[in-house]
């Protein structure tokens, strides 16, 4: 099992790019996540809990959670490269 307390981390230049932009959407900001980890194959983000991204039950949204799922894999790969989370343009 990967010890969580020594995670490798990315170069200096990726991790610049990955928090820049992460940085420029705003919506993290109005959700209050932040990175706490950027690394090869990985980025973890921090969804504090509190009332503001919670349903009515009290749980987590979902839609919050999924806006971070969405912002972290589109970090990890490449202009161009398939993901697990597609958008079908109109040409398909």
């Amino acid at each position: 099992m990967e010890d969580p307390t020594h995670q490798e981390q990315a170069s200096p230049e990726v991790r610049r790019r990955v928090q820049a932009s992460f940085d420029r959407q705003g919506l993290m900001t109005h959700l209050g996540a932040r990175t706490a980890h950027i690394g090869p194959g990985r980025v973890h983000i921090v969804l504090p809990a509190r009332p503001e991204v919670t349903q009515q039950h009290g749980y987590f949204h979902a839609g919050g959670t999924s806006a971070v799922a969405d912002s972290g894999e589109r970090k990890l790969v490449a202009a161009g490269q398939q993901t697990l989370i597609r958008v079908n343009g109109a040409e398909q």
